[in-house]
Parts: C-alpha cells; sequence; structure tokens
C-alpha cells in the first residue's frame, strides 16, 4: 500500500503503520503473532481484502527502520522512494522440514520423474 500510485492509498498505509506502532503490546514482549485474517474475496480492491477493523494489527518486520517522519513524508511524494530492505532468510528450518516431508510424500505418491 505505500507504494500504490493513489495517495489515499498511501497515507492510508501510512495511518495503519503508524497506528499499529502505538499499539504494540506490552503482553506480548516484543513478539510479533501471525494470525491469518479472514479474506474477503468479494473486494473490488486490494486494500479492501482483510478487515483491519476485525483483526490485530502489527507492523511489517520491512518498515520497521523508517522512522515516522520518513513515513508521512513518502506519502506526500508522487514518486515513491526507493526502499532499501534488510535481509531476512527465507527459509527457516521448519520450512525446510515441511518442504522436505512433502518432497518424500509425493514421490512414494507419484514416484520419481
Amino acid at each position: 500500500m505505500l507504494h500504490d500510485s493513489r495517495k489515499h492509498i498511501r497515507e492510508l498505509a501510512v495511518r495503519r503503520i503508524l497506528g499499529a506502532r502505538e499499539k504494540k503490546t506490552k503482553k506480548s514482549g516484543g513478539l510479533r503473532f501471525f494470525k491469518l485474517p479472514k479474506l474477503n474475496f468479494e473486494a473490488d480492491d486490494y486494500i479492501d481484502l482483510i478487515d483491519y477493523s476485525n483483526c490485530v494489527v502489527t507492523e511489517p518486520p520491512t518498515n520497521m527502520h523508517i522512522r515516522d517522519k520518513d513515513l508521512k513524508e513518502m506519502c506526500k511524494e508522487e514518486q515513491f522512494i526507493v526502499l532499501t530492505f534488510e535481509e531476512f532468510p527465507c527459509h527457516t528450518q521448519s520450512v525446510e522440514r515441511c518442504v522436505k516431508l512433502i518432497s518424500e510424500a509425493a514421490m512414494k505418491v507419484c514416484g520419481e520423474t
């Protein structure tokens, strides 16, 4: 949403991110719990796929290094600033285990090709 060509969508993204920053829970100890939200497949636009009023919104980890002031400036710009992101490992050990397990099961069912 931060990279949308429509200014009001970028402003909405900034408001949601800043709101999530304000609501950081002390109970979680800084942990971000992921719960898959219900999707509205009848939405007319991608911003309406998730009803944010019915779920706990947390800040995306890729935006945590961006200061509030910079976020507010981004939504005002017509040309979006290119962001550099920290590198996060895309395959954790548990994902690798699942891929291995599924691959082994598929080979038993379908055989090697």
